[in-house]
């Protein structure tokens, strides 16, 4: 059995602890790993005996003596070196440039660091931190908890009634590109426009920038902003994005972007900056991205930390903002789409239990226990790992097969085959909107592979949408339209 020492806040309100909590719930279900919750800060409540996080409530405080990890993902960082084990640091920076001081404990004291995406390793690497030390260990959403069957917030459907609602969830930050929404939405839309952008501040920030959002949303001369300070509890949370239109985050700077990510998860379209750590479960089919500019700030400074080379961050193009918050306005249908679309592959890939899983991965790589041989060929290794998902779709093992195809996207990133085994399963459990967004996802990646259309069209057949094959079928009649089955689908929807 691996002893692990966990050091962080858990049952707080910041992202910090969240992040604890999702991810020890899930690895205290691994029979492997015996695991101690070192508190940082003090509780601010306690999980009732009926959520998820109750288990938590009963780890051991007291720090194993002769552990064999001791995992740290807290703020500020502690470098020092913990009574036994390896030491990691789960540490997220947003500035691109690592603290001078950070890079001299990384490279001496510490033994693996843990980013959430692959923006951030990026930004470890070009600061001196050897690529082999840094390992992407991603966050996720809770797919039961975060759906589109969450009950919408009633404050936001009572004080918006039948406007078009635009959200943002954080800090009125500059970092998180506040003013740039603001700013956008204001020159975009006026006040007698059936509109309504809601800011739900995370209370954090309670001068600068959220004064001015205070007083802007007592303006009637203006359109409709909603500035919303008051804590909600972890249940209340989708049902404020499932009140709303459309998410829209224009970040300057971001370790992950979780509102973002549960946004995609009750099937709400999002407007994000079109680079960074998004990018991660983001893309141009799944999201609208802001166009942006890398922007390097003048000292090698961040606060009081002086920075390895100039920080960097990005800038949204505030104009191109305003057009995509018309056009997602003006065309709903295609948003609500597209929103569906990312919602079912974000709620079967970025979920908190593969994230675990990946945790679970590196744990058993700095113990030197992993059992698995890996081979030399990546290709190979996925091919590999494609034709054991496959088989054991092809026996009827659902579960089995969607948990591999679901490794598989996560280490090897988007993959045709992938998405088309995930859309088969999700067709034999009757999930028939599910698995025409799936099969939706593998024609994109492969729009001449005619298996994916028929099955698509099977899928569509049940939930009578088949229209939805108008544009696949155009594009896959041009090669082939000679075969049989394709033009049998062609004549049945009306275009041949």
């Amino acid at each position: 059995m691996i002893k692990i020492n966990w050091e962080g806040s858990l049952f707080v309100h910041h992202s910090l602890g969240m992040v604890n909590r999702e991810l020890l719930a899930e690895l205290i279900k691994c029979s492997e790993f015996d695991i101690r919750a070192i508190p940082y800060e003090q509780d601010q409540f306690t999980p009732d005996e009926q959520s998820k996080y109750h288990p938590l409530t009963n780890l051991e405080k007291t720090p194993h003596s002769d552990a064999d990890v001791h995992i740290r993902h807290r703020w500020p960082p502690d470098f020092s070196p913990p009574p036994s084990g390896k030491l990691v640091l789960m540490q997220p920076w947003e500035y691109g440039s690592l603290p001078v001081t950070w890079k001299e404990s990384f490279l001496n004291s510490v033994d693996e660091i843990w980013v959430y995406t692959r923006y951030l390793k990026i930004c470890y690497e070009r600061s001196g931190i050897p690529a082999e030390k840094v390992k992407v260990v991603p966050l996720g959403i809770d797919p039961v908890h975060f759906n589109p069957d969450a009950p919408p917030a009633g404050w936001i459907t009572d004080e918006c009634a039948s406007r078009f609602r635009f959200l943002f969830n954080g800090g009125v930050t500059t970092r998180k590109g506040t003013d740039i929404l603001i700013n956008a939405y204001l020159n975009e839309f006026k006040a007698d426009e059936p509109v309504c952008l809601i800011i739900k501040d995370s209370n954090v920030y309670l001068r600068g920038m959220a004064r001015k959002v205070r007083k802007l949303a007592q303006r009637n001369d203006i359109a409709k902003i909603v500035h919303n300070t008051s804590s909600l509890n972890h249940d209340d949370l989708p049902g404020l994005y499932t009140a709303c239109n459309c998410y829209v985050h224009p970040y300057r700077a971001e370790g992950y972007g979780l509102p973002i990510a549960e946004a995609m998860a009750c099937d709400i379209p999002v407007i994000v900056t079109g680079g960074g750590a998004c990018l991660d479960f983001v893309n141009p089919d799944t999201g609208y991205f802001i166009k942006c500019s890398l922007e390097t700030m003048r000292l090698k400074q961040v606060s009081s930390l002086e920075t390895v080379d100039y920080p960097f961050w990005l800038t949204p193009d505030m104009g191109h903002l305003q057009s995509l918050l018309r056009y997602v306005f003006t065309n709903r249908e295609k948003a609500i789409q597209r929103g569906k679309e990312a919602g079912t592959i974000i709620r079967s890939i970025h979920t908190w239990e593969n994230a675990a899983h990946i945790t679970g991965q590196r744990i058993h790589a700095l113990c030197d226990t992993n059992v698995s041989t890996v081979t030399e060929d990546p290709e190979l290794e996925r091919n590999a790992q494609i034709d054991q998902a496959i088989s054991l779709l092809q026996v009827g093992s659902y579960s089995e097969a969607v948990s591999e195809f679901q490794k598989i996207l996560l280490k090897y990133g988007e993959n045709s085959l992938a998405y088309e085994g995930l859309a088969i399963a999700a067709f034999y459990r009757e999930n028939y909107d599910e698995a025409c967004n799936l099969f939706s996802a593998a024609n994109r990646l492969s729009e001449d592979t005619i298996d994916i259309i028929i099955n698509w069209y099977e899928a569509a057949k049940m939930i009578n949408a088949t229209e939805q094959l108008a544009n696949p079928v155009r594009k896959a009649m041009k090669h082939h339209r000679e075969n049989d089955e394709l033009r049998s689908i062609a004549v049945d929807i009306g275009i041949l």
